[in-house]
């Protein structure tokens, strides 16, 4: 009879359990990545607007998958790979959010519940009392404000200050608080809001304070690329006819300036290191502490109640499990996955789209990016719900059949896509030089309305909106044109054009825009001649606003005033 203390027992107990446990693990994460690869190679052979997938899964601290699959660039032939750059979108607004809590940690009077108005002080303000006295840091982080998104105003060039001076103007749709209105430009704002607290522009900070420290040595930012870097996927949508086209850098590069809302382009490798962060509360990959861990859990600490569209495919007793996002936090949403907490983001962009999952219960991160299309989600959640059934050891209720149909053969949906063709042929209800002209919007700015000059399009009028250029066909409703985009917009959905004609009267007073926000579609106002002609040599001396239409305050006024004045009397 041996000792309990024998020393052959516990070399015993180390070999028969220990090592054989880790060869194991290794074994099943080999075998894991085998059917990864299966799974994305099926989605790609089944979903020809998926040009490529980069993919990066983390358990315990280890990278076990970390891959690019299909086409990075279809026209040059470069496979994606796992150091191939792809924009994450809106992933980008996790990297915002904790930057400035981040930057918050080393001031000592300044937190996220911190009304903006004392940080923004001077000519910053919002359309609303209660927000300029309440509204703070965790109110924008979290979509509480109750704002309409108001998104399309990124194309026209601004800095960030002068986005900060548009505010002011965007009036409230939803209660403060209690509301979740999703806003992109507000993270503009929270971008604005980190420099001016870090004293250093958002993307030095981010260097600095987050790439650096984490090792994160490919990730840039969209607007910062050089037009013939390498390594770089290119961004995919369908074009009018169906086909896949390439984005226009134009594009990406203005969609990217604002900053913290979805500039960010990382690889796997990098997304790897990200996610350890995350999961370990806030260390890098040495074990260096880069964060406080109690900023790290505020970080993904929910704040608002929220739906989701996802939530309404997969959920018992339709499915086999339920994926439920209800929550939202600092750019993170909350909810659960087969009984496990969840963390995560989506993000969509032009030509791109990601995803990233966390498990912190288990220890478990996932991230997916693609370059091309993925409507409602559909083929990231299927994909990284058959990862994480595959890690925690389930068996997957997707397989390379299903994942080609999601949501069906569990419920069916209306596929989303393009636009149907556009009549081309069609009489406008008035002159076209009842619509030629300058509209304005101080949110907005300069819109003009001029003839086209294609000789193809003979009943059609040019629209010429910052970096954006539509030609517009006379539409089916009275005073109606259907704005189809060129050049940098040339992908996108056509937009709907209403103009306001006044009866008896030979001009347009004004037009609306409904495309460019559901919530509050802008209306621009006919600008007075005099004031194209007369001001424009002061008005950037004078107007502080942002927006380069109006002259003064006073002349805006006295201008209005006058506009309307004529239909009254």
């Amino acid at each position: 009879m041996v000792s309990k203390f024998d020393p052959a027992v516990i070399v015993i107990i180390f070999l028969a359990v220990v090592l054989p446990e880790k060869t194991e693990s290794a074994q099943d994460f080999r075998a894991l990545e085998g059917q990864v690869d299966e799974m994305v190679r099926a989605m790609l052979a089944c979903k020809p607007k998926i040009s490529g997938v980069t993919l990066a899964v983390v358990k315990d601290g280890q990278p076990i998958v970390q891959k690019g699959y299909g086409m990075a660039d279809r026209e040059k032939n470069i496979p994606a790979t796992r150091d191939t750059l792809f924009q994450i979108a809106s992933l980008s607004k996790g990297f915002t959010t904790t930057l400035l809590m981040k930057v918050l940690d080393k001031l000592p009077n300044v937190t996220v519940n911190t009304p903006v108005t004392k940080i923004l002080k001077g000519d910053f303000s919002f359309n609303d009392a209660q927000l300029n006295q309440y509204a703070t840091i965790q109110d924008l982080m979290s979509h509480r404000l109750g704002l309409p998104s108001h998104n399309y105003v990124r194309l026209k060039d601004m800095t960030r200050a002068e986005l900060a001076g548009l505010f002011k103007y965007i009036k409230p749709k939803g209660e403060f608080r209690s509301t979740f209105y999703y806003n992109n430009i507000v993270y503009g704002l929270l971008t604005y809001i980190t420099e001016v607290l870090g004293g250093d522009t958002w993307e030095n900070l981010m260097s600095r304070e987050l790439y650096e420290p984490l090792g994160m040595s490919r990730t840039t930012f969209a607007h910062a690329l050089e037009p013939n870097e390498t390594g770089v996927a290119v961004g995919y949508q369908s074009d009018r006819d169906g086909q896949l086209a390439e984005v226009p850098n134009e594009l990406s590069r203005q969609w990217g300036k604002l900053g913290g809302s979805g500039a960010i382009m990382s690889t796997a490798v990098d997304m790897t290191k990200w996610i350890k962060f995350h999961l370990s509360e806030g260390k890098n990959g040495t074990g260096h502490r880069v964060m406080s861990s109690r900023t790290i859990r505020k970080n993904h600490e929910a704040k608002v109640t929220m739906t989701s569209s996802i939530n309404k495919y997969i959920t018992v007793p339709e499915f086999p499990t339920t994926f439920v996002v209800d929550r939202y936090a600092a750019a993170w949403r909350n909810g659960y996955y087969r009984g496990l907490e969840t963390v995560s983001h989506t993000g969509s962009t032009f030509g791109y789209t990601a995803i990233l999952m966390l498990y912190p219960d288990v220890d478990l991160g996932i991230f997916i990016g693609l370059n091309g299309e993925d409507p409602s989600v559909f083929s990231r959640t299927a994909l990284q719900s058959f990862i994480a059934d595959l890690v925690l050891g389930y068996e997957p209720w997707l397989n390379t059949t299903s994942v080609c149909t999601f949501p069906a053969p569990w419920k069916e949906t209306r596929p989303s896509g393009r636009d149907g063709p556009i009549k081309k042929d069609l009489t406008p209800t008035k002159p076209l030089d009842t619509y030629v002209g300058q509209y304005s919007l101080p949110l907005y700015g300069a819109l003009d309305i001029t003839k086209n000059k294609d000789v193809n399009c003979t009943n059609c009028l040019r629209m010429t909106y910052g970096i954006s250029i539509w030609d517009l066909y006379p539409g089916a409703l009275p005073n109606q044109f259907i704005a189809l985009g060129k050049g940098a917009v040339r992908l996108w959905n056509a937009v709907s054009v209403m103009f306001n004609v006044p009866s008896g009267k030979s001009k347009a007073a004004s037009l609306q825009l409904l495309s460019f926000d559901s919530k509050d579609p802008p209306t621009f106002s006919r600008v007075k001649p005099q004031c194209q002609d007369g001001c424009k040599a002061h008005q950037s001396a004078s107007d502080n606003s942002g927006s380069p239409l109006f002259c003064t305050p006073w002349m805006t006024t006295f201008l209005s005033a006058l506009f309307f004045m004529q239909f009254i009397f």
